[in-house]
């Protein structure tokens, strides 16, 4: 992994320390994350996972965190379960919500391949959009969370990764999300809307930002293959609130360069052999 460095050439406004500070103290109290666990399954009567749900409790019941349960068209006999936004407090609240949540779905006989996915909402906001800042956040954050992005990127490809059998170990981007914008990122998009124009021509590459706007922090991540392990998932979404806070943290020094060469950004560098 290359180094991190700044942009020389850089005009546009960096945080103030005070900033830095405030937007650091908004995020870390604020910031949420939203799953969508999309699996195949086995039995032929996965439409009994929604009723059993409501049985424990239903969906949009705090306790068990889960929103919505319906069908995935993508997939042959498939469920999407999407969960509420949860604040990333600690790791044991986030592994108790997975494992309430995969104790559920494993009497259905889960499987995973690469079509099969789990998404990741990283917002301010609520299901019903409620904001938690009173200010648009700066640009630069979310310049700099971008190239934190594609800076871990193989790395991050290599741990939501689940089919080590597979041939190349990376399945879900392999066959289905498109990675090249990912490699391609420019270093002189300095506003959220030139990054929206550049990932957003197609909700299916690795990063949708296709829901940011001036005033909405909001992108999905798509990159990782589905998942029935909770102490990863737990770790990965505090790693995925980590990236954030370093990005406000960096956004004081300026714009992070994240010009990769092909070498750099290669994913079997990462490869578990």
């Amino acid at each position: 992994m290359s180094k991190l460095s700044f942009v020389e050439d850089y005009t546009g406004k960096k945080l103030t320390r005070s900033e830095v500070e405030y937007w650091s103290s908004v995020f870390n109290a604020n910031l949420m994350v939203a799953s969508e666990i999309e699996m195949e399954y086995g039995t032929e009567y996965i439409d009994d996972l929604e009723e059993e749900i409501e049985q424990q409790g239903g969906v949009h019941y705090f306790g068990n965190g889960i929103e919505t349960v319906k069908d995935d068209g993508s997939l042959d006999n498939g469920a999407e379960m999407t969960t509420s936004p949860r604040r990333i407090y600690s790791f044991k609240q986030l592994y108790s919500g997975f494992k309430y949540i995969v104790n559920q779905l494993m009497p259905y006989e889960p499987i995973i391949h690469e079509r099969a996915s789990w998404h990741n909402h990283v917002s301010l906001s609520n299901i019903d959009d409620v904001k938690a800042q009173e200010f648009d956040v700066p640009d630069i954050i979310f310049v700099n969370t971008f190239a934190l992005m594609r800076k871990f990127a193989p790395a991050l490809f290599f741990m939501t990764s689940t089919l080590p059998e597979s041939r190349n170990a990376y399945t879900r981007f392999s066959y289905f999300c498109c990675t090249e914008k990912a490699k391609s990122h420019n270093n002189t998009l300095n506003t959220r809307e030139k990054i929206v124009r550049h990932y957003g021509n197609t909700r299916y590459n690795c990063f949708n930002p296709d829901r940011m706007s001036s005033s909405r922090f909001h992108y999905e991540l798509r990159f990782s293959d589905a998942m029935c392990f909770p102490v990863p998932m737990a770790t990965l979404q505090i790693i995925f609130k980590a990236i954030v806070l370093k990005a406000i943290e960096l956004s004081q020094f300026g714009q992070i360069n994240c010009n990769m060469t092909r070498k750099e950004f290669n994913l079997f560098n990462f490869r578990n052999e």
